[in-house]
């Protein structure tokens, strides 16, 4: 950008032909997909990584550290914590990754993240309390896509999933992915319920499905125009929008809602801000009648079966 030039969102002149290696994915493909079709086709259509998603070095030792820097943070931490050893030991281990602030603050952000995973821990230990199950297998073809992978964090009465962090819509989207696959296998003695808990002591259940394989057949037609051109499918501003419809909002007032969300204001950052988004879909008005279609398509029978 220079100045305040307004840059078109862009489009491809011609619809991208699919190709055939992008119809043999993985489960952790097509989670990946749900969370943000748009950042998926430029990475895996394109082959264009935003910058502003790479890990820079910085000449400068760290004195705070960024939202995602914290994360990341914890999700180290939580590893070490698992493995056992004394504060002492995690320290030194988590320093010599140069990831801490320099000095004391680095010890102090050290201590007060370990305490918190820590606590994070513990709230998961009630899920946690019998030995998990062996993996689901996942290997199936529909509408011509091949999946395969396998879902873990099985216990003898639901499907355990988490998340270091706040509980986001994307996050909510991937459990939806992995729920109607492991209702699809449906294998003898598994259950077939999801519990999700995160960081923010956020806890949402999934209960079962009858009609997972219709639905995932769904999402995989979603999947594959989705490799053609980008598609109008924003995780946190959708299911923004297809809440307020389930809960009886006409269309258009849920509408104007959600592009609050899409757009932000002067308080809360505007989902359209996220880089490939922004790319995208800059200078245009995305939520149309294929944004409504593929909101409710997506978001209704999850809003339906979650709690």
């Amino acid at each position: 950008l220079v100045g305040e030039r307004v840059v078109e969102g862009f489009a491809p002149h011609e619809l991208l032909p699919t190709e055939e290696k992008l119809k043999q994915i993985t489960v952790h493909d097509l989670v990946e997909f749900f969370k943000n079709p748009a950042k998926f086709f430029f990475r895996r259509r394109l082959g264009i990584r935003l910058p502003e998603e790479d890990t820079l070095v910085e000449d400068q030792e760290p004195i705070t550290l960024s939202g995602l820097e914290q994360f990341h943070l914890e999700q180290f931490l939580h590893e070490q914590l698992l493995k056992g050893g004394d504060f002492e030991e995690i320290y030194s281990v988590t320093k010599a990754t140069g990831v801490l602030p320099h000095g004391s603050q680095g010890r102090v952000a050290a201590g007060t993240h370990s305490c918190e995973v820590k606590e994070f821990l513990e709230r998961l230990a009630p899920f946690q309390q019998n030995p998990e199950l062996d993996p689901v297998e996942i290997d199936l073809e529909v509408g011509g896509v091949t999946i395969q992978g396998r879902l873990g964090g099985i216990q003898p009465g639901f499907r355990l999933a988490w998340r270091l962090g706040k509980l986001r819509a994307e996050d909510q989207m991937g459990a939806w992915v992995e729920h109607l696959l492991l209702n699809i296998a449906s294998k003898e003695g598994y259950p077939r319920e999801t519990v999700v808990v995160a960081k923010d002591k956020k806890v949402v259940t999934f209960s079962p499905v009858e009609e997972a394989d219709s639905l995932f057949q769904e999402l995989v037609e979603i999947y594959l125009s989705g490799l053609v051109k980008p598609i109008p499918f924003f995780p946190k501003t959708s299911l923004h929008y297809a809440r307020s419809v389930s809960k009886g909002t006409e269309p258009e007032l849920a509408l104007q809602r959600a592009r609050s969300v899409w757009l932000g204001g002067q308080f809360s950052r505007g989902e359209v801000e996220g880089p490939y988004f922004k790319i995208c879909f800059q200078g245009q008005d995305p939520l149309d009648q294929e944004f409504h279609e593929v909101a409710l398509k997506i978001c209704l029978p999850m809003i339906q079966h979650m709690s």
